[in-house]
């Protein structure tokens, strides 16, 4: 086992071996490692070990009371306030799952941090902290089943794929903006939507500043990557200040109006005194 490449162990201390892991080098210390790590069994499999025809088998669980695994056990020890142990392991295997149930439940967000100096000091960056930090940092998610990226290769298969993704009315009134006043009043209809009809349009419209391979629409999503991302709101943006400067020429020209006629009056009022000697 010394010999195993991802296997090494510190002289200094002879309770405490280290594991190469693919994230780095782990330390583990042997002191309480099977209590911490001890699962109990199931009622049901203790009672079955302990009437095993093997002695052995039925030696090691034959000095354990056998529990009734029944439902009316079961009620009984309710009843009275009897529990089975909880260990380490499956209270944490426990606060995992009410965990991975709540994220799944919302649309959470991770903001990654990274820690730049040991010292935690400001501006003070120690490049070789921060670049262990990201490639051996990484971040859990749930599909099918739980696994682990490195933030680099996480960073580059969302690249790849098609990151961003909108349902079809909430990309319509994303954008609909940059679509043309007559086509967006005929697309804009809540009650009768047509998604995909009207998610096109829009990408029509934009089709100049768009690549249509980084752009798929579904059936209920419409789905682009992040460079397609920047596109699309910068083109938004456009038209948000195209729209905000034409709400300003016509305040502005109401304002100037307002402002004439009170100034006519005015005049008038002035010369009509100076008329008549007032």
């Amino acid at each position: 086992m010394s010999s195993h490449a991802k296997y090494n162990i510190i002289k200094k201390k002879n309770f405490v071996f280290i594991v190469n892991h693919y994230a780095g080098e782990v330390e583990y210390d042997i002191n309480g490692f099977l209590e911490k790590n001890k699962d109990t069994l199931e009622n049901s499999v203790e009672n079955a070990f302990s009437k095993s025809t093997n002695a052995i088998v039925a030696e090691i669980f034959g000095a354990k009371p056998v529990i009734d695994d029944s439902k009316d056990s079961k009620a009984r020890l309710a009843s009275s306030g009897a529990t089975k142990k909880i260990t380490l392991a499956s209270q944490f295997k426990n606060q995992l799952a009410e965990l991975l149930i709540s994220l799944n439940a919302a649309r959470p967000h991770f903001i990654r941090c990274v820690k730049p100096n040991a010292a935690k000091v400001a501006n003070n960056f120690h490049g070789d902290m921060i670049l262990k930090q990201l490639n051996y940092a990484g971040y859990s998610f749930t599909c099918f089943e739980t696994q682990t990226l490195r933030l680099f290769e996480a960073v580059r298969i969302r690249a790849t794929g098609f990151a961003y993704r909108k349902p079809h009315l909430q990309f319509f009134r994303n954008y609909k903006i940059c679509v043309p006043e007559k086509l967006r009043k005929t697309l804009d209809d809540e009650k009768n939507f047509r998604g995909s009809e009207a998610c096109q349009a829009i990408l029509d419209t934009l089709s100049a500043d768009l690549d249509f391979k980084d752009i798929k629409i579904g059936k209920t999503k419409v789905f682009f990557r992040a460079n397609q991302l920047s596109a699309l709101e910068s083109c938004r943006s456009r038209a948000i200040q195209s729209t905000v400067l034409q709400i300003q020429a016509k305040i502005r020209g109401f304002l100037a109006r307002k402002l004439y006629k009170r100034l006519k009056v005015c005049f008038i009022l002035f010369s009509l005194s100076q008329f008549l000697g007032i």
